[in-house]
C-alpha cells in the first residue's frame, strides 16, 4: 500500500535480544524526557517536491535506515546513530528538514489560493481515503491494569529517588485538573470526562485516552524534577521493556516462552509473526484499536535473514488507536516518553531471538491525502520493524 500523504511523524527505538535491556536509540545525547521531532515524507509511488527536498538528505544520513549485516553493519550503526558527530549532524538534518517542509507547505498553499494549477486535494483521481471503523467498546479492567502496570514500573525505576505512590498520584491529580478542561472542549462532550474522576472511573476510548496523556505527562513533569543528573535514556530503556513485558503477560498469558533466547530459525519467525497477530486481536477485542495490518515478507528475505546476509523488515499498521491523542499531544510538547503501548509488546515479542536486534521506527499518518499541511490529522500508526545482527 502507498500512502500520498503531506507529512509523517517518525521515532525510532530497538531492542536487543542479547541483553536484558533495550539498547540505546538515536536520542542518546538528549538526557531529557522532552523529544527531538522528525519529519519525512516517505511516498515513493508519487514522487513530489517535499519528497524530493525531505528524503533526499534523510536517507542519505540516516545510516540505520539502510540494512546491514553481521558485525561491520552493527558498527556502522552504533558509529551514525551513537557518536557525537552522527547526533551533530541528524540534528542539523532534522531542522533543516523541518525548515524545508514549512517552507514548501507555504508554497502549496499559495498555489492554491491564487489557482497556480489544480489544488490536488480536490483532483478527481487523488486516493481515496482509508475507511477507518470505530474501534470496539473499551474494556475498562485492560485499561485501568495497563495504568496500574505503568505506574507500577514508574514507581520501581524511580524507587531510589525517594518518590512515593502519594506523590505520583499527587502529581497525576495535578495534571488531569490542569487539562481537563482543553480535553473536555476538543473531545466534545463534556459529560464523557467529568463521569470520570479518577482512572477507576475509566470506561471509554476517551476516559482512556485523557488519562494515559495525564500519567506519561505525570511522569515526565518528576523526571524532569530530578535534574540534570538523571539518566533518562537509560530509565526509558527500562520502562519500555518492562512495560512491553507485562502487556504481553496481560494481553497473551498463554505465551510460555516469553523472555528466553531462541535461535534464529524460520519457525521461530513465523511463531513471532503468530503472537504479533495475536497480539493485534487482543488489541482489536480489548478496544484499544480499530484495523491492524501487517506486510508480508518473501520467503527469499525470511532466508538471506537466517543466514545473516542481510536485516529482515516487515511494516505493521495501526488503525484507531484510541490514544493517539495522546501520543501526539506529548510528542508535539517536546517529550520523549508516550504511551505507544502496542510498539512496547511488539519489542518485547521481538527481543528473545538470538543474535538479534529489534528496531522500530514508528510513522504517524494522515490517510486522507490533502496538498495543505495544515489540515494533516494523524489516524494510522506504521511500525516499521527490522530485525538485524548485533
Amino acid at each position: 500500500m502507498a500512502w500520498n500523504i503531506p507529512r509523517v511523524h517518525r521515532n525510532n527505538h530497538k531492542a536487543k535480544s542479547s541483553t536484558p535491556t533495550l539498547s540505546g536509540d538515536r536520542d542518546e545525547s538528549f538526557n531529557d524526557p522532552r523529544h527531538q521531532k522528525i519529519i519525512s515524507n516517505p511516498n515513493n509511488d508519487s514522487p513530489n517536491r517535499r519528497a524530493i527536498l525531505l528524503l533526499a538528505p534523510i536517507l542519505t544520513i540516516t545510516a540505520p535506515q539502510v540494512a546491514h549485516a553481521g558485525e561491520v553493519g552493527a558498527r556502522i550503526t552504533r558509529a551514525v546513530t551513537q557518536s557525537d558527530l552522527g547526533i551533530s549532524v541528524r540534528k542539523s538534518v532534522v531542522r533543516g528538514a523541518q525548515v524545508i517542509d514549512q517552507v514548501d507547505g507555504q508554497w502549496e498553499r499559495f498555489s492554491d489560493q491564487f489557482g497556480l494549477g489544480a489544488e490536488r486535494n480536490k483532483q478527481v483521481g487523488r486516493p481515496t481515503p482509508k475507511v477507518i471503523p470505530d474501534p470496539l467498546p473499551l474494556d475498562a479492567t485492560t485499561a485501568k491494569a495497563i495504568l496500574d502496570i505503568t505506574d507500577g514500573i514508574f514507581l520501581s525505576l524511580l524507587a531510589s529517588t525517594g518518590i512515593k505512590r502519594e506523590t505520583l498520584e499527587a502529581q497525576i491529580n495535578k495534571v488531569a485538573t490542569l487539562v481537563r478542561p482543553s480535553f473536555e472542549r476538543n473531545n466534545g462532550d463534556q459529560q464523557d470526562l467529568m463521569l470520570s474522576a479518577s482512572q477507576n472511573n475509566i470506561q471509554t476510548a476517551a476516559q482512556f485516552n485523557f488519562y494515559s496523556y495525564v500519567h506519561f505527562k505525570a511522569y515526565s513533569d518528576l523526571i524532569i524534577q530530578q535534574g540534570k543528573e538523571f539518566d533518562f535514556n537509560a530509565f526509558r530503556r527500562s520502562f519500555e521493556k518492562q512495560t512491553g513485558d507485562q502487556l504481553v503477560a496481560l494481553l497473551l498469558p498463554q505465551d510460555s516462552e516469553r523472555g528466553k533466547q531462541q535461535p534464529k530459525t524460520e519457525l521461530l519467525l513465523n511463531a513471532k509473526f503468530n503472537q504479533i497477530e495475536q497480539l493485534c486481536q487482543q488489541l482489536k477485542q480489548k478496544g484499544l484499536l480499530s484495523l491492524t495490518e501487517r506486510s508480508e515478507v518473501d520467503r527469499e528475505s525470511i532466508l538471506d535473514w537466517i543466514d545473516d546476509t542481510n536485516s529482515l523488515s516487515f511494516t505493521l499498521a495501526l488503525d484507531g488507536d484510541i490514544t493517539l491523542g495522546s501520543q501526539m499531544l506529548l510528542q508535539e510538547q517536546g517529550f520523549r516518553l508516550y504511551p505507544d503501548y502496542p510498539r512496547f509488546a511488539v519489542l518485547s515479542l521481538l527481543q528473545n531471538i538470538e543474535g538479534q536486534e529489534a528496531q522500530i521506527d514508528d510513522y504517524y499518518f494522515d490517510t486522507d491525502y490533502n496538498s495543505d499541511p495544515d489540515k494533516f490529522e494523524v489516524k494510522e500508526v506504521v511500525l516499521s520493524v527490522v530485525l538485524d545482527s548485533v
